[in-house]
Parts: structure tokens; sequence; C-alpha cells
């Protein structure tokens, strides 16, 4: 049973009970033709008999919803060395609970029930749209934020990466990267280098997005002379332990393999 609404189909009467509420002024009232939900018109609220009273009979509609929609605004200012009392605990604990449950019962059937009134101001940092794709619906809320629709520049897949001045062949395997906003997380393999001789440094090519600044790979190579690796200007450099360059002879045919994962921003 729902806690921020009652829903009725006997529709004889004006007078209908509502749910708890902090102010009778919160109640609304929409009836349901088959199609459509519309305001209907209250003429009187009793807050003692938690009753409202309609301007006419709703007998054309299916349903009637009778709904509270709590307001966002503090209802209790607690100020240091006040005494704290029952009736402000109970509301502020309540206006709190109100308005979870109209969020996770969509109350007021367009999903602003509770939070129409919440402005960033009233949130630590605010939400602004670069931090989300537009708004929060209220399945959202009770089913978790859809990082694939929701968040700015979330995207994963796979990429091309190549090797450069390289006169033989590598296979490169396990390829995946995932873009977080301006950060993007990659790894791949590479193996079966061509038994081929070529002093020239290894450099990969093929990253996805625009590379800002160097960022450092971590790296796991088969050969006691590999020192260090790192991305720039959308390529990636491979050192030895002198600092030199890390050359595809330095690197074993066949049995061969670099293991690689990093993270860079972009642009």
């Amino acid at each position: 049973m729902a806690n921020s609404y009652v829903e009725y189909t006997s529709l004889s009467g004006t007078t209908y009970a509502t749910p708890n509420f902090l102010n009778i002024n919160d109640i609304n009232v929409k009836g349901y033709n088959g199609s459509t939900w519309t305001t209907l018109t209250i003429s009187s609220r009793d807050a003692s008999a938690k009753t409202i009273t309609l301007s006419a009979a709703p007998s054309s509609y299916q349903k009637i919803r009778v709904y509270r929609s709590t307001t966002a605004d503090p209802l209790v200012d607690f100020t240091k060395g006040a005494t704290l009392s029952e009736s402000d605990l109970d509301s502020a604990y309540n206006q709190g609970l109100f308005v979870a449950q109209e969020v996770a019962e969509n109350a007021s059937l367009d999903g602003s029930g509770g939070v129409s009134n919440i402005l960033n101001s009233q949130l630590a940092g605010g939400i602004t749209n670069d931090k989300l794709a537009g708004s929060i619906a209220a399945n959202k809320l009770a089913g978790g934020i859809d990082l694939t629709t929701q968040v700015t520049g979330y995207e994963t897949g796979t990429f091309t990466p190549a090797v450069e001045q390289f006169s033989g062949t590598v296979t490169f395997s396990n390829v995946i990267y995932t873009r977080i906003g301006n950060i993007v997380h990659y790894s791949f393999k590479i193996t079966n280098k061509s038994n081929t001789a070529d002093n020239s440094q290894i450099t990969i090519n093929g990253f996805p997005f625009t590379m800002v600044g160097d960022h450092p790979a971590s790296v796991g190579v088969n050969s006691s002379s590999f020192g260090h690796a790192m991305v720039s200007s959308g390529k990636m450099f491979f050192y030895s332990t002198t600092g030199g360059d890390f050359t595809y002879d330095n690197l074993a045919h066949t049995s061969g393999y670099i293991r690689v994962q990093g993270s860079y921003f972009i642009s």
C-alpha cells in the first residue's frame, strides 16, 4: 500500500480521506479518465478529520488519486544552543520521510512529487549539467544512475592500436578502453613479434580521443632491459632501464610480450 497517496474508484461523493501530511495544503487530487490525469479543484480541507472536499463529484473519472506533495524547503531551523523539542524533531524527520516516499512512489504522477522545489543551492555543491546529463528521473533514484545515459562522457569499447616505424608485425589483443568524463582508461597486450631486425623505439599510436599532457603507463615486459613507458601527444613511447629507447630488437620475437594498462586525460 502506498504511503504518499490514496486512490479511489468508488466516486459517488465529494469528500475523501487523505494520506498523512505535515500541512493539509500539501494535499492535491487528480482524476483519471482512462488515458490522462487531470488536476481537480479542492473546495475545502479539514486538517483534523484528514479529509478534503472536491468542488464537484468526480463521477466522470474512472478513479482519483488524493496525494501528498511535501515541500523540500526546510521546515525547522535548528540553532546552536536551542532546546530540541519533540515536535521539531518529528517535523524534521517526517519531512525527509514524506519527501522520500513521494519520490519513490511518484505520488504526483509526473516524477516531480516532493522534489520540485529543490534548488542547486540546497544541494552540496549543486548539481550542474557538466556533472549530470539532464535530470535524474524518480525511477533512477530508486534503481540507481544509468551511467550510459546519465553521466556526461561515459563510453566503453575497443580501439585499433598500431606500431610505428617497424618493418615487421605484431599482434594486439584484449584491446579495450573506458571513458569516464575527461579520463580514458585503456589496456591491451602485444605478442607474436615477427623475427625482424629493427632498432627503432617501440612506439604505439591509435589511442582514442585527444590526449592532454604526459602520463605514465603500467607495463609488463619479459625483457630485463625494459625501463618504463608513457603516453604523450596520442602515442605511447617505450624506454630502457637507462632512459634510452627500448627498441623492437629488445623484444624477443614470438615469445616476447608486452602487457599494458593505464589512463590519460583528454580535452
